[in-house]
């Protein structure tokens, strides 16, 4: 009850004619405000499991997006030592082949540094 809750109000609302009506129709008040309390509560809680679960399942979707990511990343980089390996086999001369090498290094540097930046942004965002 509010403060602004008189006892005119309280008469409005309660039978006060005798202390056996009023005891009752005060009881019947409290258990449907216990009912609609408890419902209240039910419907918060399961809520707050919905959107639990559903935040745990975008966790759960953003680290497998992350890790199918750095394992991309990893399969590139492989791929691309192996096509260097080759071409160095196939150099004419040793200058060639150290050529290769730095060039694959160079852009090998190129693409973890690109793609470290996109997954330390993918972190952020699910976290």
């Amino acid at each position: 009850m509010s403060a602004e809750t008189t006892a005119e109000t309280v008469a409005e609302t309660v039978d006060l004619k005798t202390p056996a009506a009023a005891a009752e129709e005060i009881r019947a008040k409290a258990e449907t405000w216990l009912k609609d309390s408890g419902e209240k509560a039910r419907d918060a809680a399961l809520k707050a499991t919905e959107d639990l679960k559903a935040a745990g399942d975008v966790a759960i979707e953003g680290e497998l997006a992350h890790n199918a990511k750095f394992l991309e990343m990893m399969k590139s980089l492989v791929d691309a030592r192996a096509a260097a390996a080759v071409e160095v086999l196939k150099a004419g001369d040793l200058s060639e082949a150290v050529g290769i090498e730095q060039a694959f290094a160079r852009e090998a540097m190129e693409t973890v540094s690109a793609r470290t930046i996109e997954l330390i942004r993918m972190r952020e965002v699910f976290q």
